[in-house]
């Protein structure tokens, strides 16, 4: 579910989600240091149960040319997400 709006000047948009899952495959699991290289591995993990996602995700932008003419092809964009 979501909520977008904008004008000349700005883009504004809100959503909420919330997704359930069964064998779900979780694909970035850290899986720690390897020794030899010392990079960190990731791993994909089955997980059994089901999980459920959900979160908000938040974003605006600012036309910057729009207010102040000699900033015109910039702008300024915010971005939050939250999930657990």
């Amino acid at each position: 579910m979501g909520f977008r709006a904008s004008t000349d000047a700005s883009e504004f948009s809100i959503s909420a989600y919330r997704n359930d899952y069964e064998n779900f495959i979780e694909s970035l699991a850290l899986n720690g240091l390897n020794a030899q290289t010392g990079l960190l591995e990731f791993q994909a993990r089955y997980i059994i149960n089901e999980v459920e996602i959900s979160g908000v995700a938040v974003s605006a932008t600012w036309f910057m040319g729009e207010s102040f003419e000699s900033l015109a092809h910039w702008m300024l964009r915010l971005s939050y997400s939250s999930q657990k």
